[in-house]
């Protein structure tokens, strides 16, 4: 069995999502690729030709949902309430959902009353690890052995409807400045950081930018950090803090996507519970300023955790994806053979 897996962008996080399933998925052959380079018409149509698509960028699928003359299975991340009934509307095209998350697998279901099969986010540890001599590479980017850093990673684009929180960001990290200025560097990974790196900047904190061409360049990155936090309202994952937690690096995250299945509370992570999450990141970030000892129990138990649950050797093959294309066949087979008659007109003339 084959399937076409749609990612969005090359080397971000949804084109590794690919490459996982291509490297270590079983029951079909899958290949790729990324709808920012390749045209809908082409997509659609090698999808045709392989038999099967799996939309992991839902965005590109709601564009022309009832275009093509194959199965799809559409990957749902996440959703904000604004895209609740546009997307349900556009997946009755859909076969077959596939989603991240226990949380969404439920919700997905209750929404939408389709199949939804949840295949993991997931990393490889032996890319996402720690690295020997940290202080050698904080000195290449200008931090000092007694600066603490907070971290993100991400896209400011991607906060549509306020999803990413970067309204909380903000607030965290203006409280931090006005408490540790003096010893305070927060790097910034990802695209679009310009107005906020200089509203960090003016409040007396030096800022480090980093824009990576490839999700795997971010494991260079993490290491520099004292503690990654992450403030989204709405998540599949986030991928950001498996990636940071193999690589030995605290995390503080708000409870979104599949952050109940891989966070205890002081254990392996922080969680910081609505609806003022601001002022616990802060305070989690002043027991961790504080504490040597607790910051270096949450890194081994982090990266324990992601290894136990999140290698992509180990999940991935786990996945029977011969079962999954298997019932969006049948489901597509279900459908009227008028529809089917029609689809790929809306594409004329897309090229």
């Amino acid at each position: 069995m084959k399937a076409l897996l749609v990612a969005d962008s090359p080397g971000h996080i949804l084109e590794r999502i690919a490459r996982t399933f291509v490297d270590y998925g079983r029951g079909a052959e899958h290949r790729f690729v990324c709808s920012e380079i390749v045209s809908p018409y082409l997509v659609r149509r090698a999808g045709e030709s392989d038999g099967m698509l799996h939309w992991l960028d839902p965005l590109a699928f709601a564009a022309y949902p009832s275009a093509a003359r194959a199965p799809q299975v559409v990957m749902i991340h996440h959703l904000t309430e604004p895209e609740i009934e546009p997307m349900k509307r556009r997946l009755r095209h859909a076969d077959l959902l596939t989603t991240s998350s226990r949380r969404w697998l439920r919700r997905l279901t209750g929404m939408t009353g389709m199949p939804v099969h949840l295949i993991p986010y997931t990393i490889d540890p032996d890319v996402f690890r720690p690295v020997e001599n940290v202080s050698a590479k904080r000195i290449e980017h200008g931090i000092g052995s007694s600066d603490f850093v907070v971290g993100y990673s991400g896209k400011a684009a991607a906060d549509a409807f306020g999803r990413k929180g970067l309204d909380i960001l903000t607030a965290v990290l203006e409280g931090c400045a006005q408490r540790w200025h003096d010893d305070l560097v927060v790097v910034l990974v990802g695209s679009g950081w310009n107005d906020l790196s200089r509203t960090i900047e003016s409040w007396g904190v030096r800022v480090v930018r980093q824009q990576l061409a490839t999700t795997e360049e971010t494991a260079e990155v993490y290491p520099l950090m004292d503690v990654l936090i992450s403030t989204s309202r709405e998540e599949g994952g986030p991928c950001t803090i498996i990636e940071a937690m193999g690589c030995g690096v605290p995390i503080i995250t708000t409870d979104v996507g599949h952050v109940p299945e891989l966070i205890v509370d002081g254990e392996n992570g922080f969680v910081c519970a609505w609806p003022d999450p601001a002022s616990e990141f802060i305070s989690r970030i002043a027991l961790l300023r504080r504490d040597r000892e607790l910051r270096a129990r949450l890194a081994v138990n982090g990266r324990r955790t992601v290894i136990r649950e999140r290698d992509a050797r180990i999940v991935i093959p786990r996945i029977d994806f011969a079962a999954i294309y298997a019932e969006a066949q049948r489901r597509y087979a279900m459908r009227p053979g008028r529809e089917i008659a029609t689809r790929s007109v809306a594409l004329s003339g897309v090229g």
